[in-house]
């Protein structure tokens, strides 16, 4: 059985706080680290905005992921 590489959300927490949370396998350990951005969900003031922006948002990270990209070598670029 493979073992996932990434796995990839838009969140929302109870006090208004919206994020992309993704996790990523650290091929040295084996286990998934978090990572989230917060950036540009503040600006957003209406929830569909947030909700738009969030999938958006999601949609790069898939394609840098897909594409080989890895926050593990290049965490200054997550923001």
């Amino acid at each position: 059985m493979r073992k996932k590489l990434a796995t990839i959300h838009v969140v929302k927490v109870s006090k208004g706080t919206w994020f992309l949370y993704f996790t990523v396998r650290d091929h040295n350990t084996g286990k998934m680290k978090p990572f989230k951005i917060y950036r540009g969900f503040t600006e957003k003031i209406e929830k569909k905005e947030r909700e738009r922006y969030g999938e958006e948002l999601k949609q790069i990270y898939i394609e840098k992921l897909k594409a080989g990209w890895s926050p593990l070598n290049d965490e200054e670029s997550i923001g």
